[in-house]
C-alpha cells in the first residue's frame, strides 16, 4: 500500500479504508494493444490505478490523451453506470491495481477523496465536450426561452375565476399572468385546487387566489438552470422575462416534453408515490436521470444539486407517507441528513447518513419517533440507500432537541478522539423535512470556533477524520 497512498486521491483515505482496498483491489497485467475499456461499450465495474505503463485514451481512433503511473481512470463511467467515453488501450506493457465498484461506493463517503472526484470529473466533462460537442449534446445549455411557443396571456385582478378558466380552455393554456400594482400567476392546478377543493364560488375574483411574489428567470437562462430552479423551488410554471418585461411562460409539462429523461419527470413520480416497492424504482429511474443530465453535459455539482433536490423530495415523501401510518407527530422534529447528501454533492445511492431531532422529551414522543425512524430508514434502504457501516441513522441518532445540545456541546469541550469525530459527522448537517427550529444547534456550532482548546484538537486531528465544511465556511 506504500504506492497506492502516495497517489491521488488515495493520500486522502484514512488507515482503515486503505486496508480495504488492500483486502478487495486485483493485480492485472495487459499487454501493448489491448483494450481495457471500449467507448460506447459495457460500463466500468472498477477503478483502475496505474502501477507500471502507459494508457492511451482514443476518441473515435484518435488518441486525445494518455495517462501512467500514479493515475487513475475507469471512475466516470463506473460512477454513472454509463458506457466510457473513450477506448482505454494500453500502450506498453501495463500493470493495473484494480479497484471493484463497491470499494469505491464505500471510499467515496470520505469527503476530500469524493471532493478530488467532483473537481475531476467536472474537468473531464469540459474536455469531453471539447472533444465531441455532438455527441454529448448542448441542448440543456440553450436558452429556455427556446422552449416558448406563444406570449403570456394576461387578465386583470377583478377578473372572475369563471372567466380565466373558460380563457385557459379554450386557448390550452395553464396558466395565467395577473397584471395589477403587483403582478401576480394563476394555473390551472390552483384553479381547480380552489374551485373543486374549496368550494369557492365561479364568480370570486382571480386577485383573490392568485400567486404573488412572482418568481420568474431571465429569457436567456440556460434550460439546466430552469430546470434546477423549478425543482427547487417546487414551480410547476415559470415566468421569463426580458428587458423587465415577461415574454412567456414555461411549464413543467414543456421540459417533460422536451426531454422525457428530465429530473421533473422523476419529481412527478416522486409527489404520487403510494409505496416504495411498486411505484418506482427509485434507484434505476435516479441513474438515469444523473446519466442523462451527464451526456447533456451539465458540470457535476449542478448534477449534486438536482440529485439532492429530488433525493430530499423522496424522504419528504417517506416520512409523510409514514406519519399518515403512525399519525400526527405528537411533538415538532426536524429530519436531518449528512455526509455528501448533506454537502448536496451526491451522485450516486450512498449509505444512509441522518438524525431525527424532535421537541418535547417524552415517552409518547420517544415511541413515536423510534418507530418513525425505524419505517423509514427501512424505506430508504427499499429505495436504494444501503445502511450506513458506522451506525450513523436515525434509528440510533434520534433524540430530543434538549439532548442535542448536550451532544454538541460535549462534543465541544470535550475534544476527545471520538467527540471530534461525531462533531465532524453531525456538525454538517442539513436539515430535509420537519418545523422544529434548529438555531440553537447552529449556535453551538457557531461558538465551537471561538473555543482555542476545541481548534486545536480540531487541527491536531485533522488526518484522522473529515472536518465539517460547514463549520470552516464560517
Amino acid at each position: 500500500m506504500d504506492f497506492v497512498k502516495v497517489c491521488p486521491p488515495f493520500e486522502y483515505l484514512e488507515p482503515q479504508e486503505l486496508e480495504l482496498i488492500e483486502q478487495t483491489f486485483q493485480v492485472l497485467h495487459f499487454l501493448p494493444g489491448t483494450y481495457i475499456l471500449r467507448q460506447d461499450g459495457a460500463s466500468s465495474q472498477y477503478f483502475y490505478l496505474i502501477r507500471e505503463g502507459v494508457v492511451r485514451f482514443l476518441h473515435r481512433g484518435e488518441v486525445i490523451f494518455t495517462a501512467g503511473v500514479g493515475e487513475t481512470f475507469g471512475y466516470p463511467s463506473m460512477l454513472l453506470n454509463c458506457p466510457p467515453r473513450f477506448d482505454a488501450v494500453s500502450g506498453s506493457d501495463v500493470v493495473l491495481y484494480v479497484i471493484p465498484k463497491t470499494t469505491f461506493n464505500q471510499l467515496i463517503d470520505n469527503q476530500e477523496f469524493a471532493e478530488f472526484f467532483l473537481r475531476d470529473l467536472s474537468q473531464q466533462l469540459h474536455e469531453t465536450w471539447e472533444v465531441d460537442t455532438l455527441t454529448l449534446g448542448s441542448e440543456l445549455a440553450r436558452p429556455v426561452e427556446t422552449l416558448l411557443h406563444r406570449p403570456p396571456a394576461v387578465v386583470l385582478p377583478q377578473t372572475p375565476i369563471r372567466e380565466v378558466a373558460r380563457m385557459m380552455r379554450e386557448q390550452g393554456i395553464s396558466s395565467v399572468l395577473v397584471e395589477g400594482e403587483e403582478l401576480g400567476i394563476i394555473t390551472m392546478k390552483a384553479l381547480v385546487n380552489y374551485v373543486l377543493a374549496e368550494g369557492l364560488s365561479p364568480e370570486t375574483l382571480v386577485e383573490q387566489i392568485m400567486v404573488q411574489p412572482v418568481k420568474s428567470l431571465p429569457a436567456d437562462t440556460p434550460i439546466y438552470a430552469a430546470l434546477l430552479f423549478m425543482i427547487e423551488e417546487r414551480a410547476d410554471h415559470l415566468p421569463l422575462t426580458q428587458g423587465g418585461q415577461i415574454t412567456g411562460i414555461v411549464s413543467n409539462h414543456d421540459l417533460l416534453r422536451y426531454q422525457a429523461k428530465s429530473p421533473l419527470y422523476l419529481l412527478q413520480q416522486l409527489d404520487h408515490l403510494q409505496s416504495v416497492e411498486a411505484d418506482v424504482d427509485y434507484s434505476a429511474e435516479i441513474t438515469r436521470t444523473v446519466q442523462a443530465l451527464f451526456n447533456d453535459g451539465l458540470q457535476v455539482d449542478q448534477i449534486g444539486r438536482i440529485v439532492a433536490s429530488l433525493n430530499d423530495t423522496l424522504i419528504k415523501r417517506l416520512l409523510k407517507m409514514t406519519e399518515a401510518e403512525l399519525g400526527p407527530p405528537p411533538t415538532p422534529y426536524a429530519w436531518l441528513v449528512f455526509g455528501s447528501e448533506g454537502r448536496m454533492e451526491q451522485l450516486l445511492l450512498t449509505d444512509q447518513d441522518n438524525a431525527l431531532v424532535y421537541r418535547d422529551d417524552t415517552p409518547a414522543a420517544h415511541t413515536y419517533f423510534a418507530d418513525l425512524a425505524e419505517r423509514v430508514v427501512a424505506k430508504l434502504g427499499q429505495a436504494g440507500f444501503p445502511p450506513c457501516p458506522g451506525g450513523y441513522m436515525a434509528t440510533r441518532w434520534c433524540y430530543p432537541l434538549a439532548h442535542w445540545q448536550i451532544l454538541f456541546n460535549d462534543w465541544i469541550n470535550k475534544p476527545e478522539p471520538q467527540a471530534l469525530l461525531e462533531a465532524a459527522i453531525f456538525f454538517d448537517f442539513r436539515r430535509v423535512h420537519g418545523t422544529l427550529p434548529l438555531h440553537s444547534l447552529n449556535q453551538i456550532i457557531a461558538q465551537a470556533k471561538y473555543r482555542p482548546i476545541f481548534l486545536a484538537q480540531l487541527a491536531g486531528n485533522a488526518l484522522s477524520f473529515t472536518p465539517p465544511l460547514g463549520f470552516f465556511r464560517g
